[in-house]
């Protein structure tokens, strides 16, 4: 039986164009920012060769080798031209799509009744997914090439999860290596994958309190991992001079800070709203954890509930490293972060729809617990709707600000020296002018032919 209606199942591709949209319209093609760090990479590769020690080395806090190999060759194919780099982003993106979507499916297939009601609950909720995949306060991480690694990172857990309960729920060992080789790939990506480890550690302890069966050697091996990325992340690393001391602020500053992160999907830049709702996520996350223990069906949602753990683990990393900044709790309404945020979300509506009883077949028997939990995630889905259209205005402004920045860079001997520190991290105008030359010797970017 399929899950869709054949005449609604088109609406699937709509997140997908949204997507697409948002790139097509407001990407512009601009070696920017972090940008210039690949191109220099790509300079020192053409001219004396490949270094893996600049691949594994550190770009702030994080160690991004399949990032910068992701750039390094699209780069090369394609003159450095920035846009075509978005759309590979966009890729990562549309891989998370399709997850969520298989594992929607997998929930269809085991539900008893068919039929349209089934289909449009489905519908629905793949809707709610794919609007959450593609939300435009993400516009950063789409019109941005470098933030590849954020979307990877978030990629690769994402599978890394879902392998990794296939693996616990009677799967087979190719799943539970592809779980690992994924969570390697998170911590080639970002520092926010050594979080991967921990959680499949977490969630294989949590199903032997709860299920009273022993997690056998795959704990071992998952333990193993874990002590081998982070000894090896962490072999010498050096803290960012110019970022803040971490728990800078204090610990309330911190705590806000948490629960603003969860709440941002919804609350556009209010900081004050964004905390009070992430606090209402926290205590639907916490009635979902009761509900899954209680009746010991948390080996069927252990996929979401590792994005839920993944998402506060990313969370609780920010509040302790930026909650001192200037910006306080504001600082978690950050454009970057959303993805991390929104998987959150994911991961709630995941364990909700497998969890909720299956309103085709008792409507009427649906507990009130659980019609206002649906009722929350309505409205929760509405907001993030609305905020989706209300972030198309950062976007046109990230596009005009860009092409600014074009003819500062077509211009650079005569540019300002404030419009060309917002081209890069450049010490001075000479440094910001060598760097520009690059592009210029290799015809790349505003200066390809």
């Amino acid at each position: 039986m399929q899950a869709y209606k054949k005449s609604t199942g088109w609406l699937l591709a709509l997140p997908v164009l949204w997507g697409l949209g948002l790139v097509f319209f407001f990407g512009v093609n601009l070696i920017y920012k972090d940008d210039w760090r690949i191109v220099e990479m790509l300079k020192q590769f053409r001219d004396f060769g490949f270094d893996p020690r600049a691949l594994f080395s550190l770009h702030n806090e994080h160690r991004i080798a399949l990032p910068r190999i992701a750039l390094m060759l699209s780069g090369l194919w394609t003159d450095y031209n920035t846009r075509i780099q978005m759309f590979l982003n966009q890729s990562a993106v549309l891989a998370m799509y399709g997850i969520y979507l298989a594992y929607i499916r997998e929930i269809d297939s085991v539900r008893r009744s068919p039929g349209a009601a089934r289909g449009n609950w489905a519908l629905g909720v793949s809707l709610l997914a794919g609007l959450a995949c593609y939300h435009a306060k993400q516009y950063e991480n789409f019109l941005w090439a470098f933030q590849i690694g954020f979307l990877l990172v978030a990629l690769f857990a994402v599978l890394s999860f879902y392998f990794f309960a296939k693996a616990l729920n009677g799967g087979t060992r190719a799943n539970f290596v592809a779980a690992i080789l994924c969570g390697f790939a998170a911590v080639l990506s970002s520092l926010q994958g050594l979080f991967v480890f921990p959680i499949m550690a977490a969630l294989q302890i949590w199903l032997w309190a709860v299920e009273r069966k022993s997690p056998g050697r795959r704990l071992g091996w998952v333990l193993a991992c874990a002590a081998l990325s982070w000894i090896a992340y962490f072999f010498h690393y050096q803290k960012p001079a110019g970022h803040s001391d971490y728990m800078a602020g204090s610990v309330a500053s911190a705590v806000a800070f948490f629960f603003a992160s969860a709440g941002s999907i919804a609350a556009a830049k209010q900081a004050a709203p964004a905390v009070v709702l992430g606090g209402i996520l926290w205590v639907v996350i916490a009635a979902l954890v009761v509900h899954l223990a209680r009746r010991r069906r948390s080996r069927e949602s252990l996929f979401p509930l590792g994005m839920i753990l993944f998402s506060a683990a990313v969370s609780a990393s920010l509040a302790v490293g930026r909650s001192g900044m200037a910006a306080g709790a504001a600082g978690a309404m950050t454009s970057r972060y959303a993805t991390f945020s929104l998987m959150g979300f994911l991961g709630i509506l995941l364990v909700f729809y497998r969890e909720y009883p299956d309103p085709a077949g008792a409507p009427s028997g649906v507990p009130r617990v659980w019609r206002a939990g649906a009722c929350f995630l309505g409205l929760l889905g509405l907001c993030l709707l609305g905020t989706n259209f209300l972030y198309v205005l950062p976007c046109r402004k990230w596009r005009a600000e860009r092409l600014e920045d074009v003819r500062t860079m077509q211009n650079c001997r005569t540019a300002e020296w404030i419009d060309l520190k917002r081209l890069g991290p450049f010490g001075d105008r000479e440094d910001a002018w060598r760097f520009i030359e690059i592009a210029k010797e290799y015809e790349w970017n505003v200066f390809s032919k």
